[in-house]
């Protein structure tokens, strides 16, 4: 019996399908549904991706074990990537305003019937050319960051879901999998047992560290894949469990934790 995961994005809502097949039999039932709500962000209508991840974390919990996970969604609308691969702000919804006059414009420059004996494609405001044009007109700057450009459909697949370690989840299914570039001061916390003691908190102030490419991924590839990245710095005093960074890795007992 194989499981398979499928996601559908609509224009105002989502829904996660859990489908079976085996013996020559398909079956499929909704195991999720969710509202698609873009919103108004630096001046433009976007998607609002944290949150739909979040849905698809909800399916994910739903639906249990399966195979194989897939999105499919609306194809004009895309995101920006820069080199590290980070996504440069929410993408911008295809009914976001900035494509009026992007027709007109790019006719000024290649007659319709040109363009529509080159691509096939029905001449629509709401298409990527027209929104990339608008970019170009509007933000450049952005334009000229931005590395690789990512579909819709493919930002949801180029985030990882990384099958579970049954060691630690034995109900199975898939965890998504990311990197934190922020910068930032945070308060890392554990649960421990100590011996003698009991259930103890421990706690280490410190920041957040983005490191690069060369270096976190060796390190990144020698720990399990399912879980998040986050590099985190202590704030040492020089003395005891916080007189350098190996002496906090010893007392602290693991190379987990949870930031605030």
């Amino acid at each position: 019996m194989k499981r398979v995961l499928a996601f559908d994005f609509g224009a105002s809502s989502g829904r996660g399908i859990l489908a079976e097949y085996g013996d020559g039999r398909l079956s499929y039932h909704e195991v999720h549904r969710f509202e698609n709500c873009p919103r108004e962000k630096d001046g433009h209508f976007r998607w609002d991706f944290e949150a739909l991840m979040a849905e698809v974390r909800k399916g994910i919990e739903k639906a249990g074990a399966f195979d194989s996970i897939g999105f499919d969604t609306w194809g004009v609308d895309f995101g920006l990537l820069d080199e590290q691969g980070r996504l440069l702000g929410d993408p911008v919804h295809y009914r976001d305003s900035r494509t009026r006059g992007m027709v007109e414009l790019a006719a000024a420059m290649l007659p319709e019937e040109q363009l529509y004996a080159a691509t096939g494609n029905q001449v629509m405001a709401i298409n990527t050319l027209f929104q990339l044009l608008a970019l170009k007109q509007s933000h450049p700057d952005l334009l000229a960051r931005a590395k690789r450009l990512l579909f819709i459909t493919a930002c949801l697949e180029a985030t990882d879901w990384c099958r579970a370690n049954y060691e630690y989840f034995r109900g199975g299914g898939f965890s998504s999998h990311f990197r934190c570039c922020a910068e930032m001061p945070v308060t890392m916390l554990r649960v421990n047992i100590a011996e003698g003691v009991g259930p103890v908190l421990q706690l280490a102030e410190g920041f957040t560290a983005h490191l690069p490419n060369d270096i976190h991924t060796p390190i990144d590839l020698r720990t399990d894949r399912t879980w998040p990245t986050t590099w985190f710095v202590p704030r040492l005093t020089g003395r005891g469990a916080f007189a350098d960074v190996y002496s906090v890795m010893a007392n602290w007992g693991a190379n987990h934790g949870v930031t605030v």
